[in-house]
């Protein structure tokens, strides 16, 4: 890199055997994921946050597990937050028709108080 933006190819041309990620692999590997901070030997003065290759799920570590590509972790977290959208989605669904159900429910239960008066 001399600087510029570092671009992975990422069109369909350059690919084969394409496949959906499936939401338990990208859980376990996000799962597995263990963030550090670090310095590198030739600058003991700057900081960094990031991941040791090694320590790394094999799905978003490279072949030598000597590096990792911030492509493959970012659609791990992407699929992870899909599927964490997905179950809010539910979740406020469920919400919802348990409010409109507990308020017919109180509803009902001021008619009946009101009847036993």
């Amino acid at each position: 890199c001399d600087g510029g933006a570092w671009i992975d190819g990422s069109s369909i041309e350059f690919k084969e055997n394409v496949r959906k990620l499936s939401a338990s692999e990208a859980m376990k590997a996000l799962e597995e994921l263990s963030p550090v901070k670090y310095n590198y030997k030739t600058d003991k003065e700057e900081e960094f946050v990031g991941f040791i290759a090694e320590d790394v799920p094999e799905l978003v570590a490279t072949k030598n597990r000597k590096g990792m590509s911030p492509m493959d972790v970012a659609a791990v977290l992407t699929k992870v937050v899909q599927e964490q959208n997905n179950l809010v989605k539910k979740q406020q669904e469920t919400i919802e028709k348990l409010s409109q159900r507990m308020a017919r429910l109180e509803k009902e239960l001021e008619q009946f108080k009101k009847l036993e008066k």
